[in-house]
């Protein structure tokens, strides 16, 4: 394993896992770190590898795995760095690249008139800058003779799982899978791995398990009456939030249920309507309106004679007719 100022720490350290769990479980692997002048190197996380020997005290391996960095694309690799691959590559028996690690390849001459593969991102850039490589952007890795590419990153793993395969056989290459908890053979082209985070969804977007259950079984059922069970909301929800085209649906119909989860009993089941009450009914309900009868109103009470009011006495008003008088007039 070649190692630089800037490389990027996954692209070392996952191979590395692959051979060092090979070798644990019975493979013939010796694994040696080195770097172009035998001095520590800083990767692009920040951390500093210890490596094993120079690159000029390196005779005879039997894979070279040359690991990528994020400043390939832009910027050509060092001379010095290009000159350590080429005589790595001279002596070793097979060759791989993780991720962007194609590019020093082709840079080195390495992947003239062959097939390669490099980071989905910048497939486009190796295949401009190497016009003599033909470049397979969807692949996870490439395989042309004794020459090997990954995809990105993680890639590094599937490689170093089909050179584990190739060296000790299907069983020991099993196993380090089910140890690193990994798929022996990842189904599909790296390529379905950049479409999902195109679709950006937070943490709580309440689209979030609609969208990672399309991504992770696209073929499956995803009408929409399923995509409201999966989201928790009403499928006018889901027509309003389709045809807007905004990624949540609109708040104006938004009804968040109390829970997320799949609702059994969406949509409810249509309302019986009760019988029309008949006569019989009717005068027993203790809610049967009273006959017009009852409803009449009774006579107004009369006064007693003792309670008669006194005649006014000539030439004297009546002050209750007057007070009556004042306030209706």
């Amino acid at each position: 394993m070649l190692g630089y100022d800037g490389v990027r720490l996954m692209d070392v350290t996952a191979p590395l896992e692959v051979f060092g769990t090979a070798e644990r479980l019975g493979g013939a692997y010796t694994l040696t770190l080195c770097s172009p002048t035998g001095a520590p190197v800083t990767t692009s996380a920040g951390t500093r590898l210890l490596v094993d020997a120079a690159a000029t005290e390196i005779d005879g391996a039997h894979t070279l795995v040359v690991p990528g960095s994020v400043d390939f694309p832009q910027h050509a690799p060092a001379a010095e760095l290009l000159d350590a691959v080429s005589a790595l590559a001279a002596t070793s028996g097979r060759i791989a690249s993780v991720c962007t690690g194609a590019f020093l390849l082709a840079g080195a001459g390495l992947l003239d008139g062959r097939r390669a593969v490099t980071h989905w991102r910048h497939a486009a850039m190796l295949a401009r800058r190497h016009p003599s490589v033909s470049v397979e952007p969807d692949a996870i890795f490439v395989r042309d003779d004794t020459v090997y590419t990954s995809a990105g990153v993680t890639a590094g793993i599937d490689l170093a799982l089909a050179l584990v395969e190739a060296d000790e056989g299907a069983d020991l290459a099993r196993e380090v899978a089910r140890d690193l908890v990994v798929f022996l053979r990842r189904p599909g082209g790296q390529s379905q791995f950049s479409v999902p985070s195109r679709a950006r969804a937070g943490a709580d977007d309440p689209l979030r398990p609609v969208l990672d259950a399309v991504a992770a079984d696209p073929a499956a059922d995803h009408s929409l009456p399923a995509l409201a069970r999966l989201g928790g909301f009403s499928p006018a929800t889901s027509l309003a939030c389709s045809t807007s085209g905004s990624a949540r649906p609109r708040r104006s119909m938004w009804r968040p249920c109390a829970s997320r989860r799949p609702n059994p009993s969406w949509p409810p089941a249509p309302r019986s309507r009760p019988p029309p009450p008949t006569a019989a009914s009717a005068a027993t309900s203790p809610y049967a309106e009273p006959s017009s009868a009852a409803w009449a109103s009774p006579p107004p009470p009369t006064a007693p004679a003792s309670a008669a009011a006194p005649a006014a006495e000539p030439g004297r008003k009546d002050s209750r007719r007057c007070r009556a008088g004042n306030g209706a007039g």
